[in-house]
């Protein structure tokens, strides 16, 4: 055992850059992470883990558990754009994902990663993730930016698309912010 955040990780990156990687290493680095304390050198060895491959939907979930043993949402952030930006996920993966996000403290984090995915040109089912977990920002502002960031793409949605961005539009209760947003909802 090595009782050192860096060693470990200086140890996981070897592997990770030696060879080609086995699903047995990959389960190995991820339960091995639950022991670590620092939050950045968790998010050195999954942006590793991401570099020239992606993660089998086997092991998928494991690595999304991880950010929840992370403190930071700025480390969080980090992590859960890299998956959104270079993982193939389907609408389900997609949508675990989004749950990660919405479970994050910060709203300024939030609001990073869904202006992210928004400035991808998101499907449906994804739009509708995205103003799903737009509804769990706390801040009007914050929530605005994001609504703002999705009007356009409303327009040509479908309905339960159009009433999920009313229904999130319709928790702001600052005048000004709901303002910003209205011209979309009608």
């Amino acid at each position: 055992n090595i009782d050192s955040d860096h060693y470990t990780t200086q140890t996981f990156r070897a592997m990770l850059r030696a060879r080609e990687v086995s699903d047995k290493v990959v389960e190995t680095i991820i339960e091995k992470m639950d022991y670590m304390d620092s939050d950045h050198y968790r998010t050195v060895i999954i942006k590793d883990l991401f570099d020239d491959r992606g993660i089998s939907s086997k092991y998928f979930g494991d690595l999304l558990n991880t950010v929840e043993n992370i403190g930071s949402d700025h480390y969080s952030t980090e992590i859960l754009t890299q998956i959104l930006k270079e993982q193939d996920l389907d609408d389900a993966g997609y949508d675990k994902v989004l749950d990660k996000v919405a479970d994050m403290d910060s709203d300024h984090y939030k609001v990073t990663i869904l202006k992210r995915v928004l400035n991808g040109s998101p499907n449906n089912a994804q739009l509708l993730s995205i103003l799903k977990t737009a509804g769990s920002i706390g801040s009007d502002y914050y929530k605005s930016e994001v609504l703002k960031g999705a009007c356009n793409m409303v327009g040509d949605t479908t309905d339960e698309i159009k009433n999920e961005f009313k229904s999130v539009a319709k928790t702001i209760k600052s005048d000004t912010y709901y303002g910003r947003v209205a011209r979309c909802i009608d």
